[in-house]
Formats: C-alpha cells, structure tokens, sequence
C-alpha cells in the first residue's frame, strides 16, 4: 500500500469519526440547539417586524385609497392634478379615516361603558358601584346585597385581585418596556406604510421586474409567480366579500337591538359589524358588549334579550351570509366554505380561519388555470416592459 492510500484512508476515517462526533454532539444537546435557532429566528424578526408590518398596513390600505383615487379622478379639475399630489391627498385621506375610525370606536366604547363607570376612582369603589347597582333588582329569589355569601364571593375576588396587583408591580418596568418597544414598532410601521403607498405602483413594478429577470426566468419561478398572483386577486375578492357582509351583519344587529330596546343601537351595531371581520373573536366581541350596555342602562332582562337578539344575528350570518356572500366573492360553494374554516381553525386558529378561504380558492384557481399560466405570465411580463418604456 503506498503513502499516498494510507493517507487518504487516515484523512477518511478522521473525517467520519468527526462528523458522527458533531452529529451525536448535536443529537444530545438538540434542545439547546433548537431554543438558539428559536432565539436567533425570533431576533431576526425583531429586526425586520416594522418591514412586513409596513406591507401588510399598506397592502390593506391600497385597496381604498385606489379607490378613492378613481372616484376623485372622475373629476376633470382633479384629474389634471399632477398624480403626486393626488396621491398624497387620497394618502391622507385614507390614513386619517382609518385612525379617525380607530378613535370613534374607542370612544364609543369609553361613552357606553366608561363613561358610567368612570366616576368611580378605585377598584372598590367599582365594585360598589357595581353591588348597588344589581342590589337594585333580584335574579328571581336571589338578591346580592342581601346574600352574605355573594358579598363574601365578591370580597374575595376584590382582594385577590388587589393581591395580583400588589405582587405585580416589580415588573411594572418590564411591562412598560415592552409596551414602548411595541408603540414604536407601530409607529416605525406605519411611516414606513407611507412611503410604501406613494409610490406603491412603481415598487410593485419593480419587484416584479427584478423577480422575473432572475428566479422567474426557470419554469418553477414562473409558476410560483402566477400563484402569487392569483393568491393576490383572490385574497382582495375575499376582503371585499368581508366587507360587505360586515355592512350586512351591522345593518341586522341595529334592527334587532332595536327590537328590544338596547341603548346605542346603532354604534353597537357598527362595532359589531367590524368586529365580525375577525373571525371567531368578533362576535362574541360585538354580543359581549350589547351585553354589557344593557345591564348597565336597561337591567338584565334586555341584558338577556340583546343576547339573543345578537345569537340570532350571529346564525343568520354563519349559515345564510357567510357562506353565501364570501363564497360567490372567491367562487366557492357554501359547504366547501364552512369546511375549510372548520379546518383552518382547527390548523392556525384565528390566523387560520382568516386564510383558510382564499388558500382554498387560490388552489381551485390555480387548478383550473393551470393551462394558461405561462401565456399570462407572458403577458404580464410584456406589460410591465411596455410600462417601463414609456
């Protein structure tokens, strides 16, 4: 055997014994390896959170302002604006709208519910208020303020709540902190959102530019691209399908609140219409403080009479609305409709829920383009150099 052989068997042998000592290495200690990975993942997001929260923002925002950008160019004084400045108008328009209905509902809760509880500066004094107000009135043979067992209930609850507090106050700071990073974040996000949407169009065109001169020029990029796209239309047809049932679902909760004679009607049935937009969650939110307002200004007997009002409403939309106007929004049949939200809540909960649909409608629209999906994406990819010229 000659030097050279030695020498390379040696080097083999060397090399295996340390890569089966790096892979038992990392099997044994594979819990610390995977909380670094997590670590550095979660870092990593940290860094790049204001970016994808800035698209989203924006994403979600384009669609009105576009809108409203149309609308306004119906007029031909408007329509000879230099585009810039019409779409710093809609920009500002459509910014302002959204945080405007952000703080009328804030508001409108604080009016409904604050509101009559603020006079009270203390937990206990809450908590009084609150006694008075239910001993005012019996649950049939049972009366709080005279049962020394409710009053016994309630004291507990007031003092281990004060415990919690007491014991909570050393990481206040932390609680802060972490409050203050999430407010700037938000902030980051949404000036970063601003600069997204004015010039919305030309990034839009230039990713794509960027993507189908490199990894779309191979058969699997040209594919992936063609299901983003149709991920995309079918997602905005979803939103809009959203949108008008949330309108439909305000409109029958202010009927039926008024039936039965809640306070505010009306704002608790916008709120409930938005609240609906979020799935699962939002009923209950919209129900819950029906619920709330009239025990506080109607007693429980609306209290429970806004609760079934609000069940009503809520079976009318699940089986009738849902189903019907989301699913002629993506082209999908009713049954398949609350399928896949049957699925997706079971695999991502209310993130889940929200994307079940369109990725099942994605799928059915891929399926049935998937004939034309390279004459499309040729299409597309002679607009965008057709844009870019002139």
């Amino acid at each position: 055997m000659s030097d050279n052989s030695f020498k390379k068997r040696c080097l083999y042998v060397a090399v295996t014994v340390v890569c089966l000592f790096v892979v038992l290495a990392a099997l044994w200690h594979v819990s610390e390896i995977l909380r670094l990975c997590g670590s550095i993942i979660i870092k990593c997001f940290g860094y790049i959170a204001p970016l994808l929260y800035a698209f989203i923002i924006a994403y979600l925002l384009y669609i009105p302002m576009n809108k409203l950008e149309s609308v306004m160019k119906k007029n031909s004084r408007i329509a000879a604006v230099k585009p810039s400045r019409l779409r710093t108008v809609t920009l500002l328009l459509t910014y302002v709208s959204a945080i405007a209905l952000i703080v009328v509902i804030i508001a409108s809760i604080y009016m409904m519910i604050g509101g009559q509880l603020s006079k009270n500066v203390d937990f206990k004094h809450i908590v009084d208020y609150i006694i008075n107000y239910f001993s005012d009135f019996s649950f049939g043979p049972i009366n709080i303020k005279g049962n020394s067992s409710a009053a016994e209930l309630i004291k507990e609850i007031q003092t281990w709540i004060e415990d919690y507090l007491k014991e909570s106050m050393p990481n206040i700071g932390t609680v802060v902190t972490n409050i203050g990073g999430k407010v700037i974040t938000g902030v980051v996000s949404l000036v970063i959102s601003i600069y997204f949407l004015m010039d919305y169009e030309n990034l839009v065109r230039r990713i794509r530019k960027i993507y189908m001169n490199s990894v779309g020029k191979k058969h699997i990029g040209r594919r992936i691209y063609k299901c983003v796209s149709i991920f995309n239309s079918t997602f905005k047809q979803f939103l809009k399908g959203q949108l008008l049932e949330a309108v439909l679902v305000a409109v029958l909760c202010i009927i039926a609140l008024r039936i039965v004679g809640v306070s505010y009607y009306g704002v608790i049935g916008v709120i409930s219409g938005i609240c609906n937009l979020i799935p699962y969650l939002g009923p209950w939110i919209g129900a819950g403080i029906a619920v709330i307002v009239s025990l506080l200004g109607g007693g429980y007997s609306t209290a429970v009479w806004a609760a079934v009002a609000m069940i009503i409403v809520q079976q009318i939309d699940n089986h009738l609305l849902a189903p019907k106007v989301v699913g002629d929004s993506v082209g999908l049949h009713p049954v398949i409709i609350m399928i896949v939200l049957l699925i997706g809540a079971d695999m991502g909960g209310i993130f889940g829920m929200l994307l079940a649909v369109p990725v099942a409608a994605t799928v059915k629209n891929i399926i049935e383009s998937r004939h034309n999906m390279d004459s499309v994406i040729d299409a597309v990819v002679i607009e965008d150099n057709e844009t870019a010229g002139s």
